[in-house]
């Protein structure tokens, strides 16, 4: 079997991010382990009061809250995949402007990554879900974890961590664990 990048790691950390919140899960992908593979899954949102700050600033803020939250002792993650946006036009969003403006965040999240000493990884959009809306993700979930008995578990995933969750699953099913 060819190795791929998460199986090297047992603790994996998937992000979704986004302009104002981030999702994310964690992954044990140890096959030694008697544990199942998904951990945990949150949310982390700016503020209110931050979001008129610079691009900069809350990169900082959020990326903090992450090495906090998520990349500290509970967790202590070995690597980290971060979705890659797929940028079409502006996806949606207000202006080119929050376009960049996430993909700088993609890159202070890895760099955050990075300084841990994780091995990190993008996962572009159209790899692990293509134009799937939020919704389909989430019920393509639930029914994996429902198969795999874990469909409890996802009583811990708010919102926006749905896409965070759905990243792990793809990753999972390359190992051939889980069919997507």
């Amino acid at each position: 079997m060819k190795t791929t990048f998460h199986s090297r790691f047992p603790a994996l950390v998937t992000i979704d991010p986004g302009l104002y919140s981030m999702g994310w899960s964690v992954w044990n992908f140890d096959r030694m382990a008697k544990r199942e593979p998904f951990v945990a899954a949150g949310l982390i949102r700016l503020p209110n009061a931050f979001r008129k700050l610079e691009m900069e600033e809350r990169a900082a803020i959020m990326a903090d809250r992450l090495d906090e939250q998520v990349f500290g002792e509970l967790y202590q993650p070995e690597a980290l995949a971060v979705e890659y946006p797929a940028i079409f036009g502006t996806m949606g969003m207000k202006s080119a402007k929050d376009a960049m403006t996430l993909m700088f965040f993609v890159g202070q999240i890895a760099r955050t990554g990075s300084v841990r000493g994780m091995s990190v990884q993008t996962v572009p959009v159209r790899d692990w879900k293509g134009q799937l809306p939020k919704n389909l993700v989430q019920k393509r979930i639930e029914r994996i974890f429902d198969k795999m008995e874990q469909g409890s578990k996802l009583d811990l995933v708010r919102a926006d961590a749905w896409d965070a969750v759905g990243i792990g699953v793809h990753l999972k099913s390359i190992e051939g664990a889980w069919a997507w």
